[in-house]
């Protein structure tokens, strides 16, 4: 037995320090990340309201955690999981107007949309012009909205759609998957080149979580920019950062808001202000900015006599974060729900965006 047990282990050390390195640092991130969760649970409880029950709390926690460690920075979504996601996909369209490359996903929406009129039993003819539609708008050579398909591919489509049957003899049937392998294109374009910068430049977290939230409730959880559009729910979300002690993070980024648009004696007198406030260790309300932010910020405004304009882009950048982290918790309080159900609902709010 105990030749055995060493021959098991002799494998191992024979690769070297630089495995055991690798399975010390494994060990360590694992420590940390129980910690982290233990920490992260025990601030969940204390920041939740004295009306929520112990087992309300235990259920909204373990959603959330649920959430994050399905969402976390390292199971970013694929390209397919965006796709099959209607407020991700929603985000990502708008994400692809913006960079000019908004075919691809208008041309996989089409196809998406073929293929349902193929299987729902359409006549030939109706599915014989749907595709040709799609052909004369996103595949044809110089048409509207092309997408970047291989030489093979177009060939193959053009050469099915464009080519003239004998005489008394039936046109070829067109089947759903024609373009399967052109979808498939698109989707590998869109996952090389677009997807990493979508992710990057929206709050996907969110738009996940509102879709579990339509999922499991019947109505969709209100996004960040329609919390502080709409009065009631503003309130409501104020009021709960108010009780965390963490009104700060929207002061901060309202007084900061516009610092881009005024005169340079102007934005000095600002960042000073600023500073007192919210920076420096005496500050009423500080904000526990990480070290390189906050150096960052102090040696800006405390050394320098004119201020970029990006002074504080850094530091709204991570406070809008910690600002979503704490609106993705409100979410979880249910008060939200609450309002709608009640029949309390200001009619300003867009409805659709709650069904």
């Amino acid at each position: 037995m105990l030749m055995s047990a060493m021959a098991a282990r002799a494998p191992r050390a024979s690769v070297g320090p630089r495995a055991h390195q690798i399975v010390e640092d494994w060990q360590t991130s694992q420590q940390m990340e129980q910690t982290e969760r233990r920490a992260r649970q025990n601030s969940f409880a204390r920041k939740t309201s004295d009306t929520v029950t112990k087992d309300e709390i235990a259920i909204a926690f373990a959603k959330y955690s649920q959430f994050m460690d399905r969402s976390s920075t390292a199971r970013y979504p694929s390209i397919r999981e965006v796709l099959s996601n209607t407020s991700m996909r929603e985000s990502f369209q708008l994400f692809l107007e913006k960079e000019y490359a908004s075919e691809n996903l208008l041309f996989w929406n089409e196809v998406e949309k073929f293929k349902g009129l193929a299987h729902s039993g359409a006549l030939p003819k109706e599915i014989r012009a749907k595709a040709m539609e799609i052909y004369s708008v996103y595949i044809a050579l110089n048409s509207d909205k092309q997408v970047n398909l291989s030489f093979a591919t177009m060939d193959a489509l053009s050469t099915l759609l464009n080519q003239t049957p004998p005489a008394d003899t039936p046109p070829v049937e067109i089947k759903a998957e024609l373009f399967n392998d052109a979808q498939n294109e698109i989707v590998k374009l869109l996952q090389e080149h677009s997807l990493t910068r979508w992710l990057w430049a929206t709050n996907w977290r969110d738009l996940w979580l509102y879709d579990q939230e339509t999922s499991e409730t019947g109505h969709k959880a209100p996004s960040i920019e329609l919390t502080k559009c709409h009065t009631t729910f503003c309130k409501l979300f104020q009021q709960y950062l108010q009780a965390l002690g963490q009104s700060r993070l929207q002061n901060f980024l309202q007084e900061t808001s516009d610092f881009s648009t005024h005169t340079p004696t102007e934005q000095q007198e600002m960042a000073l202000a600023l500073y007192a406030r919210y920076i420096e260790d005496a500050a009423d309300e500080r904000i526990v900015f990480p070290s390189d932010i906050r150096a960052e910020l102090v040696r800006t405004i405390r050394g320098s006599l004119t201020l970029p304009p990006y002074t504080f882009d850094r530091a709204r950048d991570w406070v809008s974060k910690q600002e979503q982290k704490y609106h993705q918790l409100w979410l979880l309080t249910r008060e939200w729900k609450k309002l709608v159900t009640s029949g309390n609902l200001d009619h300003s709010i867009p409805l659709y965006c709650l069904a």
